[in-house]
């Protein structure tokens, strides 16, 4: 199978993964509000965040391995990939007991970080420690970022729609049945504990005896070295980005209380939906990136990046168009219109999910090739810019500081520090990725005002009508795209790749 034709299979099983994950949550949401209440389920949520800040103490172990293991993919040694996977094992053995530790003492000050109910503070403390669980299964992640470098990434979204139904079943039945957030937090474990079971289980019987060599005292030198010298500025970074991107619902919780991170969490989630999609790009693609950059074929890599740009750039911009304007209409008829928060948020929310989908697909040229150290500068420079302006904005603005923060900190740094460092590390040139990022904006801005006094001057009857009408502005929009902004000859190119995706029958 092609480079191309895995790289589509991965992101269309990722946009059915994306489907699967917003009918689940129009069905599950409504119901876990009304059996949990707003503040129990809020702290539901913040959990998941708290959660994040564990996942740090894996070290950088993952951003490190990806590179790591491309590289071996791509030298066609299988012994090199073995090494490195075993590497990798051990490694995180160790990494998921600190980071264990770290959760059992964080049970001690689990309530203060999580302000609730004193009704309500046994059942966070169980939740906590059920929630913990899940980090048991971290040695395993080094699974899941061998499947991502062997281009397999379309059966990894296939695993992940399966994770989604058990914890959604998982949920509803806890909720139902009166759990509160212990049943939650019961539900999501279990859901990691069948994704990651079937993901080692498939790599295990593939690379036979790769335990015994992970656990062998004095094996693969090498490979622990490679791995460790990459993991601290891997770290780094993943700290930025969880102070930058993941920690809305956690200054939220803690200043305003965990029942206003539900009207935040109901009006971005459209948007964030979008977003997970709109980044998977990135691990669609980062590890045939590296491997033309292992090859030395650098016009090839710059041709597809700005190519990759210029995809998600309007793919992005046709799904937010419409969220932003019919948002309203969707969270009232999902929750109520008491959860929906305002417009600005939308409008600010769709903003950051467009510039971090693109500035995502542009840091895995960094991290994919193993230069992730180049990102550290700019990295710390817009957390500590994002954290500082989100919470002076949140005491003056209310729940929204936290996302105009986040727009601030991409506006001053990522914007244009990270188009400079692609052009004088990789040659990518400027104006092509500025082409790429700015048409579909000037396209979508005057598309979505009309479509937002469409959406706003008439009440869609059911959710039939109103994801038809999303989903033809969506369609509409990229219609005129493939007219007005793709060039005839790059509107050849993605014709020739389509029928090379897609069967000879169908194509001809």
């Amino acid at each position: 199978m092609t480079r191309t034709r895995r790289s589509i299979y991965t992101y269309f099983s990722g946009i059915g993964f994306q489907a699967i994950t917003v009918l689940l949550a129009i069905v599950t949401t409504p119901l876990l509000l009304r059996w949990l209440g707003q503040e129990r389920y809020g702290a539901f949520r913040v959990i998941l965040d708290w959660l994040g800040y564990l996942a740090l103490l894996e070290l950088g172990l993952g951003g490190a391995l990806c590179p790591l293991l491309a590289k071996a993919v791509g030298s066609g040694d299988p012994r090199a990939v073995r090494r490195t996977l075993a590497a990798g094992l051990r490694a995180y053995l160790w990494v998921s007991l600190l980071a264990l530790v770290a959760g059992l003492a964080l049970t001690l000050v689990i309530t203060r970080l999580i302000p609730i109910s004193a009704a309500d503070v046994a059942d966070l403390q169980r939740a906590w420690l059920v929630a913990l669980a899940g980090i048991l299964m971290m040695p395993l992640s080094p699974c899941r970022a061998l499947v991502e470098a062997i281009q397999n990434g379309y059966w990894l979204n296939g695993l992940c729609i399966l994770q989604s139904l058990v914890i959604a079943g998982t949920a509803l039945l806890l909720g139902w049945a009166g759990w509160g957030i212990t049943g939650q937090c019961l539900a999501v474990a279990l859901g990691g504990l069948f994704f990651h079971g079937t993901l080692a289980w498939r790599v295990f019987r593939h690379c036979p005896g790769i335990l015994t060599s992970a656990f062998e005292a004095t094996a693969n030198p090498e490979s622990r070295q490679a791995i460790w010298k990459l993991n601290s500025p891997t770290l780094v970074r993943q700290v930025c980005f969880q102070v930058s991107v993941l920690s809305d619902g956690i200054l939220v919780a803690l200043l305003l209380g965990p029942q206003m991170v539900v009207p935040l969490f109901v009006t971005q989630r459209l948007a964030l939906l979008a977003q997970a999609q709109l980044r998977g790009m990135g691990s669609a693609t980062w590890a045939a990136l590296a491997e033309l950059h292992v090859q030395g074929r650098p016009e090839t890599f710059n041709r597809r990046l700005i190519e990759l740009t210029s995809l998600v750039s309007l793919l992005g911009m046709g799904v937010l168009v419409p969220i932003v304007a019919y948002n309203e209409h969707f969270v009232t008829r999902w929750v109520g219109s008491r959860f929906y928060g305002n417009d600005f948020i939308m409008l600010v929310t769709a903003a950051n999910t467009y510039l971090l989908a693109i500035f995502t697909l542009w840091n895995w040229c960094f991290v994919a090739t193993g230069q992730v150290r180049r990102l550290l500068p700019i990295s710390i420079i817009s957390a500590v810019i994002n954290l500082a302006a989100s919470l002076l904005l949140l005491r003056l603005m209310g729940m929204i500081g936290p996302v105009l923060g986040t727009l601030i900190a991409y506006l001053a740094t990522s914007l244009w520090h990270l188009p400079a460092l692609l052009r004088r590390v990789f040659g990518t040139p400027m104006r092509g990725l500025a082409r790429s990022i700015t048409m579909p904006v000037v396209l979508g801005l005057p598309y979505g005002a009309g479509l937002w006094w469409i959406a706003h001057s008439h009440q869609p009857r059911g959710w039939l009508a109103l994801l038809a009408e999303m989903g033809a502005a969506a369609v509409l929009y990229w219609a005129f795209a493939w007219v007005v902004i793709v060039k005839r000859s790059e509107r050849t190119n993605w014709i020739a790749r389509a029928r090379e995706v897609l069967p000879r029958r169908l194509a001809a």
